[in-house]
């Protein structure tokens, strides 16, 4: 979820808590300037402010896949109202 969308964290939360999870393997994070997991949604535990740099999603996808050794993400959905900064993701589609 992007910063400037934080005014909107209840919707997300109760949006992604619907996500059957006998489907998919969902992780949620947040962001403006750094990513910053949420590990229990029932806590809602939501933080945000600041600007939303798109660059930082994609540095944190790219140190987790190293540090991992696992996979670059199939999908990454990001929850914002478009306005930060220009990314060029490794895999753009």
């Amino acid at each position: 979820m992007s910063g400037s969308c934080v005014h909107l964290a209840q919707r997300f939360i109760n949006a992604a808590r619907s996500i059957p999870e006998k489907y998919f393997n969902v992780n949620v994070y947040t962001f403006d300037t750094e990513v910053e997991h949420v590990p229990d949604l029932k806590k809602n535990n939501i933080r945000g402010g600041g600007g939303t740099c798109f660059v930082c999603i994609e540095k944190y996808l790219q140190e987790q896949t190293k540090k991992t050794g696992k996979r670059y993400p199939g999908m990454t959905f990001v929850i914002t109202d478009g306005m930060g900064t220009n990314v060029q993701p490794q895999f753009p589609k």
